[in-house]
């Protein structure tokens, strides 16, 4: 290979691992802004379903309504952005494989399936237990927790209605 196209793949390749610095910054923020507006919103909503905030009948069912348009929107904030993380760890990757002997993203993809890399003069570093799971669905379980909570309360401002 020529030296300036080696060059064109090192400048891409940091490009790359920029952008997925970047991206990942941006959903961790993405994500804990959405969670303190669904915490901050799910407050609201406890404190209608325990009376301290008075709303008349059938209005209180519409904040349970947004709570969960909001799920949905922070559902597609978090997935939009960890696909173009995937996708720019995957070009990096590509990238990579053409700048042996770096393999720093080749390695931190066997680490997280579990697989153990090499970090020194004979030791190895490996992911176990719950560190396995990936980000992603961590994050996608909490949306969900939260889409559950807003149907709970939906039951409750029924039953509540009901027995009143």
């Amino acid at each position: 290979m020529a030296s300036e196209e080696i060059e064109n793949i090192r400048i891409g390749y940091k490009t790359a691992a920029d952008l997925i610095t970047t991206l990942g910054n941006q959903n961790w923020a993405r994500f804990n802004s959405m969670l303190v507006a669904n915490s901050l919103f799910f407050a609201l909503l406890g404190q209608a379903l325990v009376g301290h905030v008075l709303i008349n009948w059938p209005l209180p069912l519409a904040l349970p309504a947004v709570g969960l348009v909001l799920c949905l929107s922070w559902w597609a904030a978090v997935s939009r952005g960890l696909t173009y993380q995937d996708y720019y760890v995957a070009r990096a990757r590509e990238l990579e494989a053409q700048l042996a002997p770096v393999n720093v993203l080749q390695l931190g993809h066997v680490l997280g399936q579990g697989g153990a890399v090499p970090i020194g003069e004979g030791r190895q570093l490996w992911m176990s237990g719950p560190g396995r799971i990936r980000t992603s669905r961590t994050m996608q379980t909490v949306i969900v927790l939260f889409v559950l909570l807003y149907v709970v309360a939906v039951g409750l401002m029924w039953w509540a209605h009901a027995c009143s």
